[in-house]
């Protein structure tokens, strides 16, 4: 499709907004986690056209044929019937708010460099991102249901008149399936022919009459429409939301290097915001940043897993916020031109909004909503169930994943609430389970909420107090930590884990690791150079330091709540790159090796691990090697230099970034992270500068690496199993 005339521009426009009411029918009418029905359209710029593919993706083949046949019928029911008003007038309204932030912003400069590229390889005018925006703006207006209807009808029909004279056939009919050996029930692509050329039949109609003839009160969920902004002005009313002293009984505190605001609203939010001038920030004009402390953490034994199964369950799609139902939600983020975005870590759950600062007002409105209440079904909570289940099936056939599940098990003498989470685990949670512990989790007693941008203090304030202030109090019943969850003791007993899988091809992955310092603390007994006499980190490799404490730069470096988070950035960058080099570059032992370390912030420890990726043939000596080259690391000045030149160009480039501000100051109120303040903030260059080797060994000294202890996990795959006689744990899968 060339781009060369507003036609052209048009019909692009048409077919963009055609394929995206597709996908949406689609995603609405298949939910299911275990099968995917999909409606693609692919740019092929060398033969000057496009390829539109129906797939289908399923477990076995009566649900892929049950699948496909539902498939065809959704679309076959969209030829005939078309798109909705309602349908059209929401992609032309997220379309148009699309196209104003692509004409504030742009787009990534690889995006605009591609598209130059592909324009000049095949001859195509070319106007940019920012062109076709400008002109989606100009046409929009005009397009009717009419126009899109007629591009559906377009793009639909090769699958929905197939077998006919004039449709002619598809260009390619493909089934993939595993080996005929691994199929109780081989597929018939002569049957998916003849669904294709089925009768339309209309699915809701005939789904509405089950749902009616056999009701399932578990499996219905209460629904209520979007506040609006009437709703939350009456909510103002009635809850008199207002701002509550700070802890060290301020009303507002304002530092003055960073800029960075803090205040607290009656019903325990914590805020922090910092305002960036527009022409400083890359990006959107406002990110919020909601952090819920706790996380997986805050999982207890009884009910193990249920956060980390709330968390897949929240990104479903029979779910509610506030009562409302998550298609509602996402409706309304995609017609206000925003970008949600959830990510539940070890230790928190962070969502994220961004939008512009004339929709300030929906920004906010749309980030209030999870923490109202979640709501999930049974049915839900059990497609959820299954799709882990399947994850872990897949993830079990993989070597790294293998070797890393075996050190996580060994380190937290198997929790299951640490390892990859096994059915068993997971088989008996409730919907009622999930919804308690994600809604304790979301308690807005226990939120901070970081807010980065172009805005005026009076401006925020304002909008911050109507829509967050108006979240009720929820009591809290569980600490953010879980306390089972507070120390980690590893399984000394069982250090040397091997299992193997057996398959077509070799493979072998190696992770070692034992415990490492804390992002605040240390690791556990003997290892403790935490000082409460003096107030400092003291490893002991520094003697001299360790018996006079007069060194003034020293006492204020040591004693610093960024010494062993940037002292711990630095030592994994030289380690990570030293034994890379060793084991593939010098030795050839290894098509790469990675080193990571967990760094936690309420945990009295953190993990460090090392990853290789071998051959089974090599791996005794890559964890002969690893475990020998760990337990005596050498620092070098000049890879020190590299190190903190890298760590400070990284940070001055981010400092535009709004989620790096985010991140910064994320934990600055939160409970439980005390060693965190405004010197985390403000400090970060001069720690980096004055760290020295010396400081390096320090807190290298409380990773423990000694080989008697340190753990090692090895994975192999292949038609025999290659053991050595090291390993006391084998096992097979």
């Amino acid at each position: 499709p060339s781009l060369g005339s507003l036609h052209d521009i048009k019909e692009d426009l048409l077919t963009k907004l055609a394929h995206r009411i597709i996908i949406r029918r689609l995603g609405k009418a298949f939910t299911n986690p275990e099968a995917s029905v999909e409606f693609e359209i692919l740019d092929r710029e060398a033969e000057d056209c496009r390829t539109v593919q129906f797939n289908v993706r399923a477990q076995t083949t009566k649900e892929l044929n049950k699948m496909f046949y539902l498939g065809v019928m959704e679309l076959k029911g969209l030829y005939e019937q078309g798109g909705t008003m309602d349908e059209v007038q929401f992609m032309k309204e997220v379309t148009e708010s699309h196209s104003k932030t692509t004409l504030k912003h742009g787009v990534d400069t690889m995006d605009e460099v591609s598209l130059v590229m592909v324009g000049d390889l095949y001859g195509y005018p070319n106007i940019g991102f920012r062109g076709l925006a400008s002109n989606n703006l100009r046409l929009l207006p005009g397009v009717t249901q009419k126009d899109i209807n007629r591009k559906i009808q377009e793009l639909l029909k090769p699958f929905c008149r197939y077998g006919e004279q004039e449709t002619g056939q598809l260009a390619l009919f493909m089934v993939t399936t595993p080996p005929q050996s691994e199929l109780q029930d081989p597929v018939d692509p002569n049957l998916l022919c003849e669904i294709l050329q089925t009768e339309y039949v209309d699915q809701h109609l005939t789904s509405t009459q089950e749902d009616t003839e056999n009701p399932d009160v578990s499996h219905s969920i209460a629904q209520r429409q979007f506040p609006t902004e009437e709703d939350i002005d009456s909510e103002v009313e009635k809850l008199r939301p207002e701002f509550v002293p700070l802890e060290n009984g301020e009303m507002k505190f304002r530092d003055p290097l960073s800029g960075v605001v803090c205040r607290r609203l009656s019903n325990g939010i914590r805020i922090n915001y910092k305002r960036i001038d527009e022409g400083e920030l890359d990006g959107r004009d406002v990110t919020v940043s909601a952090v819920s402390p706790g996380g997986l953490y805050q999982e207890s034994l009884q009910k193990p897993c249920a956060i980390r199964l709330g968390a897949q369950a929240m990104c479903g799609k029979d779910c509610t916020y506030g009562g409302v139902h998550r298609d509602v939600f996402e409706d309304v983020t995609l017609r206000e031109g925003l970008n949600f975005s959830m990510a539940m870590e070890s230790e928190e759950l962070v969502v994220q909004v961004e939008g512009d600062r004339d929709n300030l007002g929906a920004i906010f409105k749309v980030l209030r909503m999870p923490y109202l209440g979640f709501g999930v079904t049974q049915k839900t909570v059990d497609e959820v169930k299954r799709d882990m289940d399947q994850q872990y099936k897949l993830m079990v056939k993989e070597v790294d994943f293998v070797a890393m599940d075996e050190i996580c098990g060994a380190v937290s003498k198997w929790d299951p609430r640490v390892v990859l989470p096994r059915y068993y685990t997971l088989k008996n949670l409730r919907s009622q389970d999930i919804q308690y512990n994600m809604n304790q989790l979301l308690a807005p007693g226990n939120l901070e909420v970081n807010v980065v941008g172009v805005f005026d203090d009076e401006e925020i304030e304002r909008t911050i107090l109507k829509y967050l202030g108006t979240v009720p109090h929820r009591h809290i019943e569980k600490e953010v930590v879980d306390p089972s969850f507070r120390h980690i003791w590893p399984d000394t007993s069982r250090t040397n884990l091997r299992a193997h899988i057996a398959d077509d091809t070799e493979r072998a992955a190696v992770v070692i690791g034992q415990l490492g310092p804390s992002m605040f603390g240390s690791t556990i007994g003997t290892r403790n150079p935490f000082s409460s006499k003096n107030g400092v980190w003291i490893a002991g490799s520094d003697a001299e330091f360790s018996e006079g404490l007069e060194d003034d730069l020293m006492v204020w470096k040591r004693s610093h709540p960024l010494y062993v988070p940037v002292a711990t950035q630095v030592i994994q960058l030289l380690v990570a790159s030293e034994m890379h080099f060793s084991l593939r570059d010098s030795l050839g032992l290894a098509y790469a090796a990675t080193f990571e370390l967990t760094r936690n912030i309420r945990h009295t420890s953190g993990l460090w691990t090392l990853e290789v990726a071998t051959t089974p043939q090599a791996v005794d000596e890559v964890v002969a090697f690893s475990s020998t080259k760990l337990s005596k690391m050498n620092f070098d000045e000049m890879e020190l230099l590299q190190a903190k030149t890298y760590l400070l160009q990284e940070h001055y480039q981010n400092l535009k970034s709004p989620h790096y501000w985010a991140k910064l100051m994320a934990g600055l109120q939160q409970d439980g992270t005390a060693n965190k303040d405004f010197r985390s903030i403000n400090d970060y260059e001069k720690i980096v500068r004055t760290l020295t080797i010396s400081d390096l060994y320090d807190v290298w000294g409380s990773f423990n690496t000694d080989p008697s202890e340190v753990i090692r996990s090895v994975c192999t795959s292949g038609s025999i199993d290659c053991r050595s006689g090291m390993v006391n744990d084998d096992r097979d899968i």
